[in-house]
């Protein structure tokens, strides 16, 4: 296996779409479409990288932050590449580029059901923050 990390570019969002599609764990919602994925790269450039094994997508992690803190989204691997470093190293890239932007705490968000990726975070170091609880609003005009 020859794995190489790159920066995601806006020309990867279908292969990119696709492979999250088949990813279990990942949720996409309707705010990822093209536009969605462009915007996001372009707001936080250099920040989000894909892993491949020769020219196949076998991972995926997007960073991104408010200048206070950073956050990590849609880290996937591809189950057949899993337990191989891949999703270690993506998370220690985008890491790496937050530090450089002076982010010293990053947040992931986990669907309480991904016992699984829950298990892989806890493995590489990461705990979870009781202090605060999610909340989530749809914008509209009636806020």
């Amino acid at each position: 296996m020859s794995t190489t990390i790159r920066e995601i570019r806006p020309e990867d969002y279908d292969a990119i779409n696709a492979f999250w599609r088949n990813i279990e764990g990942v949720e996409i919602d309707d705010s990822e479409n093209k536009q969605g994925f462009d915007f996001f790269l372009g707001r936080n450039k250099g920040m989000s990288f894909l892993a491949l094994d020769h020219d196949k997508i076998i991972g995926t992690c997007l960073a991104s932050h408010n200048g206070r803190c950073g956050f990590l989204n849609h880290l996937a691997v591809a189950q057949n590449h899993r337990r191989q470093g891949t999703g270690k190293m993506l998370v220690q890239k985008c890491s790496e580029i937050l530090r450089t932007e002076g982010i010293k705490k990053i947040y992931i968000f986990l669907s309480k059901e991904n016992i699984e990726a829950e298990a892989f975070w806890e493995h590489i170091g990461w705990f979870q923050y009781d202090k605060y609880f999610v909340m989530i609003k749809e914008v509209d005009i009636n806020l």
